[in-house]
């Protein structure tokens, strides 16, 4: 089996600016927060969102749980790429527009 590449690696969470605003959010979010929420916190629209959040959990970064007729959303803070790449960015992110 060949070894993956980084695009194989980043781009299925990196590749778009809902992902990307999503993470955002989900990075700085002490508790769950549901799909609507997300949107509206990220500026993104409901559509985008829902698509971005559904791959996002295909990817493995986040996690989805169903709370009445709602899912909420959170980072899979254990999942390597969270840990090594998604928290760091955003950190570094909050430090360079500190």
């Amino acid at each position: 089996m060949k070894p993956l590449t980084n695009e194989q690696v980043i781009n299925p969470i990196l590749n778009c600016n809902s992902k990307i605003d999503i993470l955002r959010v989900l990075t700085k979010a002490d508790d769950p927060l549901t799909g609507r929420r997300i949107a509206m916190l990220g500026g993104i629209s409901g559509r985008s969102c829902q698509l971005s959040l559904q791959a996002l959990t295909e990817a493995g970064v986040l996690v989805r749980k169903v709370v009445g007729r709602a899912h909420t959303y959170t980072l899979d803070r254990g999942h390597h790429l969270v840990k090594e790449v998604v928290i760091p960015l955003f950190e570094t992110e909050d430090a360079l527009v500190a």
